[in-house]
C-alpha cells in the first residue's frame, strides 16, 4: 500500500478501535497496548481465511494418489510410524510414504525446496523458521545393563559422571544440556562412543559397561 493508502486505512481502524494503535516515537512507530492485544485474534484470523482460500484446504486425502517424503529417526519409524500407515490404509489408500533419516543434513534445505514435506523429530535448529507442532511427550532415562560392575541400586550424579557414556548422534542438543547440568555440579564426563542410531543402543549397552 502507499503512503497514503496506509494512513487513510489506519485513521479508519483507529475510528473503529477508538485507540491510535500506533504511536510515533523516536524510532518510528509504536503498537499500543489495545494493538498488541489484536494483533494474536487477527493474526489467527488471517491464517483461516488463507487457508480456507488455498488448495491444500482443499485436499482430498481419501481419494488422492500423492506420495509424501517425510523425514524422522529409527526411533519414530518404530514409534509412529506403524500406526500412521495403518491409518493411511483405512483413510487414504493411495497416499504413498517415502521416508528418510530425518538426521540427515539437508534436511532444512529440502523442506524450503519442497522435497521434504514434514520432519518429525527433535531438531531444535528447525524450530525457529519452519511451523512445527507437538506430537507426543517423551522422558529420556539412562540405561545400563543388569550386571554392571560400579552400579548397584541407585546411581548418583557423580557415579553416572564418571562412568563412560553412549550417545546418539542426533540427540545433540540433549547432550549439550546433559553437560550443561553436570557443569553446574562441577562434573564432566566421557562420551566415549556416538551411535547414529537409536535401535543399536540397547544391545551396545547390554554388552558393555557404558552408560
Amino acid at each position: 500500500m502507499s503512503q497514503p493508502a496506509t494512513s487513510n486505512a489506519l485513521n479508519r481502524l483507529r475510528e473503529l478501535f477508538h485507540d491510535p494503535l500506533f504511536v510515533r516515537q523516536a524510532r518510528g512507530m509504536t503498537p499500543t497496548p489495545r494493538a498488541r492485544q489484536l494483533a494474536g485474534p487477527i493474526r489467527e484470523a488471517l491464517t483461516l481465511v488463507r487457508h480456507t482460500l488455498s488448495e491444500q484446504w482443499l485436499f482430498d486425502y481419501a481419494h488422492s494418489q500423492h506420495r509424501f517424503r517425510l523425514a524422522m529417526s529409527d526411533y519414530g519409524d518404530s514409534v509412529i510410524l506403524p500406526r500412521l500407515l495403518d491409518h493411511l490404509a483405512r483413510a487414504a489408500p493411495g497416499v504413498e510414504l517415502d521416508v528418510v533419516a530425518s538426521e540427515h543434513p539437508a534436511v532444512a534445505q529440502d523442506l524450503r525446496g519442497g522435497e521434504i514435506d514434514l520432519a518429525i523429530g527433535n531438531r531444535e535448529d528447525l524450530e525457529r523458521e519452519f511451523r512445527n507442532e507437538g506430537l507426543l511427550l517423551e522422558q529420556f532415562v539412562c540405561v545400563v545393563r543388569s550386571d554392571h560392575s560400579e552400579i548397584r541400586d541407585r546411581l548418583t550424579m557423580p557415579l553416572f559422571a564418571s562412568l563412560r557414556h553412549l550417545d546418539v548422534s542426533h540427540t545433540r542438543y540433549l547432550s549439550r544440556r546433559i553437560d550443561d547440568a553436570l557443569a553446574a555440579d562441577g562434573l564432566s564426563r566421557t562420551v566415549a562412543a556416538v551411535v547414529p542410531s537409536f535401535l543399536s543402543v540397547a544391545p551396545i549397552v547390554a554388552a558393555t559397561d557404558l552408560v
